[in-house]
């Protein structure tokens, strides 16, 4: 049972998951599987607290790979049009990116505390993700951020994490005591937010798959023929998300 087995987001990106998610597709085949109709693969025996906790456990499994991929895709669209051309409303529309991005992040955060709790991994899983998270709060609910164009080219500076560093600006600061020496151009910005996160996420998903296996002990591969849940194309538009559903309509 692979991907290909999966609702129409996982089958139609099932190669961007193994590149980008490596560990999701053992957690999903050994753990979650997909009995169509929205429903996982039944786990037999499972005690009905445990059974509780692999429904929030897949649902929040699910939603980590639909933001990482839409993170990814933001990612791209920074990499390609931010921080070209000066003035207000070009501006305006990268900060509206970087925003995105970073909803993206905490979203991704929050999937992987709800993971954590579910598997009982008392934080381990998403604490190293705070530093992202305090980035994230300081563009969400602080002041716009400084600037500077040089060139044409978008400059903010580098955003301070929990232990902020000198040159390094939080939401605190006044934009004048914020040294433009320390500025980064945008896109670099960008750059290395997205290294630093995806080197950090891969770092830590291959907890999922232990912390599961730990706790349920048994595989629904194990229990369930793969072979009697064929695949079939769901009418209408090829990804449910598109109509308002993550629902797992093949297999």
């Amino acid at each position: 049972m692979n991907l290909e087995c999966g609702d129409a987001f996982e089958r139609e990106n099932a190669e961007w998951i193994r590149n980008n998610l490596p560990t999701y597709e053992a957690v999903w085949r050994q753990f979650i599987g997909n009995a169509g109709n929205n429903r996982m693969l039944p786990m037999h025996g499972l005690h009905p607290e445990l059974e509780k906790r692999r429904k929030a456990f897949s649902q929040a499994h699910y939603s980590l790979a639909v933001y990482c991929f839409q993170l990814d895709k933001s990612f791209k669209k920074a990499a390609t049009s931010v921080g070209e051309i000066g003035g207000p409303t070009a501006l305006h529309r990268d900060l509206e990116l970087l925003r995105k991005v970073v909803t993206l992040i905490g979203s991704i955060r929050d999937m992987l505390k709800q993971i954590d709790e579910s598997l009982k991994l008392n934080g381990s899983l998403y604490g190293p993700l705070q530093e992202f998270y305090v980035i994230r709060s300081a563009l969400l609910h602080g002041p716009q951020p400084p600037h500077c164009y040089v060139d044409g080219l978008l400059k903010l500076p580098k955003f301070a994490g929990i232990n902020p560093k000198r040159g390094e600006w939080d939401d605190k600061q006044d934009w004048e005591n914020v040294d433009i020496c320390s500025f980064v151009y945008f896109s670099d910005f960008c750059d290395e937010l997205k290294n630093s996160f995806h080197q950090l996420l891969n770092r830590q998903t291959p907890q999922i798959f232990d912390g599961a296996d730990r706790l349920f002990g048994t595989s629904v591969s194990s229990q369930n023929d793969a072979s009697v849940f064929p695949i079939t194309q769901s009418s209408g538009s090829a990804d449910p998300l598109l109509q308002g559903s993550s629902g797992r309509h093949s297999c």
